[in-house]
């Protein structure tokens, strides 16, 4: 398994580890990092608004929506679009999802150096969702595993260009696992992944997995992971 794992940093200084953003100022603390080659999957976390220490934001005043709900912190709601092209055609993707990152999030975890306490369930957003969903294509179609876009977006901006105006944000990518079980194995696995996972700063989250193109992509399948709070 290929490991590139990107995680915040609180000044804007690099690390070994890498970067992160913290809104609603885009004062982006730029970064890439960590790199080992182990066999044919990709992992890569990139975190916002901290560092090894939690992250420093303004306090979220907005209450966790019940588990499972979709919420839209800027404007109406934004239906979430579920389709094999989105999901790798993966059965009650959402409600998989869900499953596995709550069931995580629910029992205190050491994610490399740091020791996490148990988190509050995380709700799925339809905004997070579009962000991960364009992000998991772009990559599949074109060929590539950054969190950077083609067009050389930051997944930052993704989000905002989704419509979530976020307080804290951070993103988790894979590529190359079969399904939810896999994907979630391996960045609870990875210190960094596991970090943003167990962030309790987060409320809501959207996941998307995109199958790769014949001929033209590396991996079988790409996945993005977009946690975040709104402002």
């Amino acid at each position: 398994m290929q490991l590139l794992d990107v995680r915040p940093t609180r000044d804007g200084r690099r690390s070994p580890h890498a970067a992160g953003r913290s809104g609603p100022a885009r004062n982006l603390h730029a970064a890439w990092a960590a790199c080992s080659v182990v066999s044919a999957l990709l992992l890569s976390a990139c975190g916002g608004g901290g560092g090894d220490t939690p992250p420093a934001t303004p306090p979220s005043a907005t209450a966790s929506a019940p588990v499972g709900a979709a919420s839209s912190p800027a404007g109406g709601a934004a239906p979430t679009t579920l389709s094999a092209d989105t999901t790798c055609a993966l059965p009650d993707f959402v409600a998989t999802v869900l499953k596995a990152v709550n069931d995580a999030r629910a029992q205190g975890r050491t994610c490399g150096s740091q020791t996490f306490i148990a988190a509050a369930p995380l709700n799925w957003n339809d905004r997070l969702f579009a962000a991960a969903a364009g992000h998991s294509t772009d990559m599949a179609q074109k060929n590539y595993f950054s969190h950077s876009g083609a067009d050389g977006s930051a997944f930052d901006t993704r989000l905002s260009a989704a419509g979530y105006a976020y307080s804290v944000a951070g993103e988790n990518i894979a590529a190359g696992y079969a399904d939810v079980a896999a994907v979630m194995q391996g960045w609870l696995s990875s210190p960094g992944h596991c970090a943003n996972l167990m962030n309790a700063q987060y409320k809501d989250i959207g996941v998307s997995c995109a199958k790769g193109v014949p001929g033209v992509s590396s991996y079988g399948t790409y996945w993005t992971m977009d946690l975040a709070a709104p402002r």
